[in-house]
Formats: C-alpha cells, sequence, structure tokens
C-alpha cells in the first residue's frame, strides 16, 4: 500500500512506540484504526468509548489489560496528532 505523509508519521509514531499488537496488527490495520479514531472524534463520540472498544478489540487478539490499553491510549493519540489533527483538542478535553 502508498501512505500519505500523514499515515507515514503515524505509522513511524507507533512503531516507536513498540505496541505488544503489533504482532497482530498490519499497517491497513492500524490506518483503519486510525481513520474510526477520527471519524469517532468528529462526530463527537466520547473518547472513553473509543479507548473501551479499542482496548476490547486489543483484549480478543490476546492482549492483556495493559497491553490494550497501551494500543488504545497510543493508537488514539497518534490519530489525533497526525490524521485528524484538527481533533486533537477533544482529546485534550476529556
Amino acid at each position: 500500500a502508498t501512505w500519505s505523509k500523514e499515515e507515514t508519521d503515524y505509522l513511524q509514531a507507533l512503531y516507536g512506540a513498540d505496541l505488544a499488537a503489533s504482532v497482530f496488527m498490519t499497517e491497513s490495520n492500524y490506518v483503519e484504526l486510525g481513520n474510526t479514531v477520527c471519524k469517532g472524534l468528529e462526530d463527537g463520540q466520547p473518547i472513553d468509548e473509543l479507548l473501551s472498544a479499542m482496548a476490547s478489540a486489543g483484549k480478543s487478539n490476546g492482549l492483556n489489560q495493559r497491553q490494550g490499553t497501551e494500543m488504545a491510549l497510543t493508537v488514539s493519540a497518534a490519530s489525533a496528532a497526525y490524521l485528524c489533527p484538527d481533533q486533537l483538542g477533544k482529546l485534550k478535553a476529556s
């Protein structure tokens, strides 16, 4: 796949975080998840709901609670920072 500069920067941030989820998450999975986070933020979905859904998805793929939470927090922060910076304020507000 060919990624935009924003998507490439986002993926680099996630790889830098060395998430346990990277064992089963592909670049496409991460970009899709990031876009889902951005859409949720744009639609006004509470960040707690987004984090909970991501952590649950991680858990169903074999992550423990800490690893799932770490993935959810890192992905949501990286998504807002790189993929939808106009939504970054919504993370800070919650």
